[in-house]
């Protein structure tokens, strides 16, 4: 009798242990189905050695129509100061699910980048220079966004690479440079008046960057065909980090990029 209830036991703890395991497993495909759109978007870490010799790590999103024959638009992703490039992961999967090819880099002592010291941008040049080198990538489609102080990062990068696009989110006091003055989106929530005066410094700071007096949110300025587009968006009591999770702020992004390469070179639109 005590041999053959061990056995009963035995085998109970067996069947539960193998239905755990499937449950695990099944969880592991849809976490992946969910992460890669289930395999159409190739998700992998980028390693670069910097001029200091430093090692920096990104995050590149590659979907299957980005080929050497079919060259994809690429968005360049920068997170905030007390991020990674994960934070940027649901921006870069509903990019990515629509053809674009995306890199998320690590800033200087985030993620697998060195932490003993950097330039951040540096960081950004050289992932940019490489994603633009790659033959799956249309270097005439470049949009630079970031979240918070990565969106000072975006903003400046513009001089340098005339991107098609700039997207700014959670934007800091922090001016982006005038000397650019092609289609941009600035993106902000009310509910963080430590951040930025919506109600005072965003029209001041459109009114420095573009010369547009008394800027209205929500309201686009210039066009996409003369690649001046203007236009921020306003979301109320949304906070810092909530306005970079906020799946208004992706549609928003998303909208406004493909308008500025035009729909008909969005590949997955």
């Amino acid at each position: 009798m005590g041999t053959n209830s061990d056995n009963l036991k035995k085998s109970k703890l067996t069947r539960a242990f193998l239905v755990c395991l499937a449950a695990l497993i099944l969880c592991s495909v849809l976490n992946w189905g969910a992460v890669s759109s289930w395999g159409y978007v190739d998700i992998s870490t980028i390693e670069l050695i910097g001029d200091d010799g430093r090692t920096y790590t990104a995050l590149m999103y590659v979907p299957e129509n980005a080929t050497n024959e079919t060259p994809a638009p690429v968005v360049m992703m920068f997170h905030g100061i007390t991020g990674n490039a994960r934070n940027q992961e649901a921006w870069a999967m509903e990019f990515a699910r629509r053809g674009f090819v995306v890199v998320s880099p690590d800033n200087f002592g985030s993620g697998a980048s060195d932490s003993s010291g950097g330039d951040n941008f540096s960081i950004s040049n050289m992932f940019t220079e490489y994603a633009l080198s790659l033959p799956i990538t249309d270097s005439e489609q470049l949009i630079f966004a970031g979240h918070s102080a990565g969106s000072m990062q975006a903003g400046n990068m513009g001089p340098q690479y005339d991107p098609v696009a700039i997207l700014e989110v959670g934007m800091t006091n922090q001016i982006t440079d005038t000397e650019w003055e092609g289609n941009l989106l600035t993106v902000v929530g009310t509910g963080d008046r430590n951040i930025v005066d919506i109600s005072e410094s965003i029209p001041e700071y459109y009114s420095t960057l573009r010369g547009i007096e008394d800027a209205q949110a929500n309201t686009l300025y210039g066009s996409f065909e003369d690649r001046n587009a203007t236009m921020y968006v306003v979301f109320d009591g949304v906070l810092h980090e909530g306005v970079l999770f906020n799946s208004d702020t992706i549609t928003a992004l998303l909208d406004f990029a493909m308008q500025s390469i035009g729909i008909e070179n969005v590949p997955n639109y």
